[in-house]
């Protein structure tokens, strides 16, 4: 089994690349690492999209530039999707700054001097970092959102409905701070993430009405 770590990733801000910098290390261990891009504004599908036109793995890693989790143990258990981590632990700037200067996250306090951005809370299937069989990610692919949005969500009850639960582990995965992205609000991405989001709840339960709305969401990637 070859495994290829593809992270969607857009320059351009000083915090995001700090934190990949600390963090492209750690993914290069785990398999073939790829950045994904896009052009114009974000889409996180099209840069996944690009990565995988270069990715030679049959397992995938699809990993956020601002997180780390290990993943060994789902790319070992994945059968068809895997999610490595149960807990996710939100760094703030003060313990991201002092977690890029060496220090080990776990022993930093979470109190009120808001050592971390927020309490450490379950994490969204399909957020952060998914393991996935290559097969299945080419048959149901994340959605293809503008900008950020409720692409992970969505694609997560994709996956729930086509191949049922994923695998999870128990490993923390940890976050770390950067400025918010242009948002609604914390949980609201955009109105059309959330309107997707709802079209994707709505055939939850329906596989073929899931695939016709994974083929009308995903747009042909132009790698031109």
């Amino acid at each position: 089994m070859t495994v290829s770590v593809i992270v969607p990733w857009q320059p351009g801000d000083a915090h995001r690349e700090a934190a990949w910098a600390h963090l492209r290390p750690l993914w290069e261990q785990v398999g073939e690492l790829i950045e994904g891009h896009c052009s114009g504004d974000w889409v996180k599908a099209d840069a996944v999209a690009d990565g995988l036109t270069r990715a030679t793995g049959d397992m995938l890693v699809i990993a956020d530039a601002d997180v780390w989790v290990d993943p060994t143990a789902a790319v070992e258990a994945c059968q068809t999707w895997a999610v490595p981590h149960l807990k996710v632990h939100r760094l703030s700037e003060r313990s991201t700054t002092q977690v890029l200067a060496g220090e080990e996250w776990r022993g930093l306090p979470l109190d009120q001097t808001n050592q971390r951005d927020r309490k450490p809370y379950r994490g969204q299937p399909g957020g952060g970092v998914t393991v996935i069989r290559r097969d299945i990610y080419e048959q149901c692919p994340i959605p293809r959102i503008r900008g950020w949005g409720q692409e992970d969500e969505a694609w997560s009850i994709a996956l729930h409905c086509l191949y049922g639960e994923p695998w999870r582990g128990d490993r923390d995965l940890v976050h770390y701070w950067h400025p918010p992205q242009p948002r609604m609000s914390r949980i609201i991405g955009s109105v059309e993430g959330q309107q997707l989001r709802k079209r994707y709840r709505d055939a939850q339960n329906d596989p073929a009405a899931m695939r016709a709305l994974i083929k009308e969401a995903t747009w042909t990637f132009d790698a031109s």
